[in-house]
């Protein structure tokens, strides 16, 4: 049995999506944390010349100077 020609198939759109007049949030929380609480979850860094490499050789300590300053 053969078939005849296939037609296209519509493409969606973004307008039978967003079809609602006045279309209402699912949700009403806010996305945005207060100061207090994004300082309260940052980890800790060491003050700056502190956070060092100990465990390197002097040779991958160059390769990794070389590359950083690169």
């Amino acid at each position: 049995m053969t078939r005849g020609p296939q037609l296209p198939v519509p493409a969606r759109t973004l307008a039978v999506e967003m079809s609602t007049t006045d279309p209402v949030p699912a949700h009403q929380e806010h996305l945005e944390l207060p100061v207090e609480e994004v300082l309260r979850r940052v980890p800790v860094h060491p003050p700056y010349g502190e956070d060092v490499i100990d465990d390197l050789t002097q040779e991958e300590a160059d390769a990794f100077l070389d590359a950083v300053l690169s």
